[in-house]
């Protein structure tokens, strides 16, 4: 089991929350490679905000076996397995067993939708851009 992350500097204030994300990444690290999956970013100079695609190999899977949830900052996607059918398999080479893949998000993505098509799940994200804001504290004398 991975230790636990600490950030010791006097100067770092309030980011416990880190901490925990973190510690959540060091122990998703041990989690399974099934499905494969990519995540692509999409090229678009016109807008502010960044488009995210993940995409995972789910050959065998319908709609109705996959599930795709937000809960808090995770991305949870899970994959059922079918039912038997009345067949026995004389060459398996597809694999179709059941999955649990997380991802962790930071507080501005959104989620925006989910689509299978061709054996592949997209799930698009989007990401604002940041924006800066400066603020000058005034100074009182006591």
């Amino acid at each position: 089991m991975p230790s636990m992350i600490r950030i010791n500097n006097a100067h770092v204030l309030g980011f416990e929350e880190i901490e925990q994300t973190l510690e959540h990444i060091a122990n998703l690290q041990t989690e399974s490679g099934y499905p494969p999956f990519n995540i692509e970013r999409e090229l678009n100079e016109t807008n502010k905000e960044t488009i995210l695609n993940i995409t995972l190999a789910v050959a065998g899977f319908t709609a109705d076996l996959l599930e795709v949830i937000v809960e808090g900052r995770n991305l949870i996607i899970t994959g059922k397995k079918a039912t038997e059918e009345n067949f026995e398999f004389l060459h398996q080479g597809i694999a179709t067993r059941q999955f649990k893949k997380k991802f962790i998000l930071a507080e501005t993505i959104e989620v925006l939708s989910a689509t299978l098509k061709n054996g592949l799940l997209i799930i698009k994200l989007k990401k604002p851009e940041p924006i800066m804001v400066q603020r000058n504290i005034p100074i009182t004398t006591a």
